[in-house]
């Protein structure tokens, strides 16, 4: 206050008017400040006593998954959400009945494919562990790896790791494969309507394309010594794989197309072909007999930025028959037993008047609150939760509130028995992503729940990821199935644990390297 009246002072012995503004300022931003605060204050009560004395039950018929959830447009507090968690949870009773997918072989006659955005080496080192347990059980058909990645140690890993199906002229390099090798011979078919290059022991280099200029390069000490032309043409199609048969023998390269000799090179030197390797110039798929890494393939993309070329991945299975396809994020540091997973694909398959199933991941708002309803973790916290305004510039968001993320994890690892005691009923989760909370400054902020992992069957994919509907410079899976998608449903079941969130690993209260390595050593220890 002395400080304040010295200023005052002076500002009066040079300039009044100075004075003046200093203090019509003042008053302005302290009735502004007053009146937002007393506005906020105010439309909480009045919401919070419209949406605690009536709710309005939506009873919705099959094969819409029913509802009896409260409208809710402007909420307040945890405790709506929380309620509205738990009607939906009430309701959702008598529409479900788990002990129909107990039998794990009611998937294997499905066609499921894993698709995981790959990758950091250090989660998909644990991650295909358990996604090779499923291969080997024949729960899942395939596994794919879509490279976003550009870290170079992580790019080598992926590629020791899996079986390379699609290459794009971005990716310059050559990329080895391993397949089975007969009598210095070799089957190979390719899907491109573009050049392909196919390397042998770095000697070979095979060039096709749809013209009649195709040509072999024959390398010594890595440099072109001599170029062979040839005039015929292979009929290359975007649509159709091209079945190619390599082979050397007595002296000669030979090609063959559909079991027919398309091209014989002789005089050369009789190599052992120990060492195959492709790339395209521009996109081309490629399929082989496999001999590592069975159902485990990578997919090369033309932009590695996800955010402005994740829909390159999901078009893709646009054209793709599948029963169910599971998008899984790379950094899942733990996966329920088989017999969970089985269900949650069972599930999914079962009621296609669901457009998309979410996995449980824990550590996320929906998960949280769905453990604190069942008594699964403690009091503390979600009361906690219930007090505090969540604020997506401040720390008190859930995704910021470090410690609650930490203790949930101890929660699990500790005692993960008790999640897994009694089966627990999917709810929709719809009417949650409508709840919008009021922040401190009066702007909304919906609800939100990240796509760690999801399941869809065919039909709903192709409703939802339709090219029409996911259009526009920047395309984020997350935000649109949230905000977007209807019929939602929450599976509790199959625990997909999701590490952490960038807030989270950034802190340093949350220590996400311990955590991993108490997650990697529970993994050992359960199924895989």
């Amino acid at each position: 206050m002395k400080c304040l009246f010295k200023l005052y002072l002076n500002c009066l012995k040079k300039n009044f008017k100075i004075l003046f503004f200093i203090i019509l300022f003042q008053f302005y931003i302290f009735f502004n400040l007053s009146f937002k605060r007393y506005s906020h204050i105010k439309k909480y009560k009045i919401h919070k006593n419209i949406n605690s004395n009536k709710i309005n039950i939506l009873n919705f018929q099959e094969p819409i998954l029913p509802s009896n959830l409260s409208s809710f447009t402007n909420i307040s507090s945890a405790k709506e959400f929380d309620k509205c968690l738990l009607e939906e949870f009430s309701y959702s009773k008598i529409h479900y009945k788990e002990s129909q997918y107990d039998n794990i072989d009611l998937i294997k006659h499905l066609n499921v494919i894993v698709m995981i955005f790959a990758g950091r080496k250090k989660f998909l080192e644990n991650n295909l562990k358990y996604i090779r347990k499923l291969l080997t059980n024949k729960l899942i058909n395939e596994a794919h790896l879509w490279l976003y990645t550009k870290n170079k140690n992580d790019i080598d890993y992926i590629k020791e790791n899996s079986n390379l199906y699609k290459t794009c002229g971005k990716n310059k390099s050559y990329n080895e494969i391993f397949t089975e090798i007969k009598e210095n011979s070799f089957n190979i078919t390719v899907k491109t309507n573009n050049i392909i290059f196919i390397k042998l022991n770095n000697i070979y280099e095979i060039i096709l394309n749809n013209n009649s200029y195709n040509y072999i390069n024959i390398y010594e000490n890595n440099i072109i010594k001599n170029k062979i032309s040839f005039n015929s043409s292979i009929n290359f199609s975007e649509t159709n794989f091209i079945n190619l048969k390599i082979s050397i023998k007595k002296n000669s390269l030979i090609i063959e197309n559909n079991n027919k000799e398309y091209f014989n090179y002789k005089n050369i030197e009789n190599i052992i072909i120990s060492k195959i390797e492709i790339k395209s110039e521009g996109t081309a798929f490629w399929k082989y007999t496999q001999i590592k890494n069975k159902g485990i393939f990578l997919l090369n993309v033309h932009n590695k930025n996800v955010l402005s070329n994740m829909r390159e991945a999901y078009y893709y299975y646009l054209n793709i028959n599948f029963d169910i396809i599971i998008k899984i994020d790379d950094d899942i540091i733990y996966f329920s037993d088989t017999n969970s997973f089985s269900r949650y694909v069972y599930f999914t398959y079962k009621h296609p008047e669901i457009s998309c199933v979410y996995s449980n991941s824990l550590n996320n708002v929906i998960s949280f609150t769905y453990s604190g309803i069942h008594g699964l973790i403690d009091n503390y916290l979600i009361e906690k939760r219930r007090k505090i305004i969540p604020n997506l510039f401040k720390y008190s968001h859930y995704y910021y509130d470090f410690e609650s993320a930490e203790k949930l994890h101890y929660s699990f690892i500790e005692n993960p028995d008790k999640y897994f005691q009694i089966l627990r009923l999917p709810i929709n989760i719809d009417k949650c992503f409508n709840i919008n909370y009021k922040t401190i400054n009066g702007s909304n902020h919906p609800f939100y729940i990240s796509a760690n992992v999801f399941a869809l069957n065919k039909k709903n994919y192709d409703i939802i990821f339709n090219p029409k509907k996911i259009k526009g410079k920047f395309f984020w899976d997350e935000g649109y199935l949230v905000f977007k998608v209807k019929r939602k449903v929450f599976y509790p079941n199959f625990y997909s644990i999701h590490l952490s969130f960038t807030p989270q690993r950034k802190s340093k209260i949350f220590n996400d390297e311990e955590i991993f390595k108490k997650y990697k050593r529970l993994s050992n220890f359960t199924n895989y």
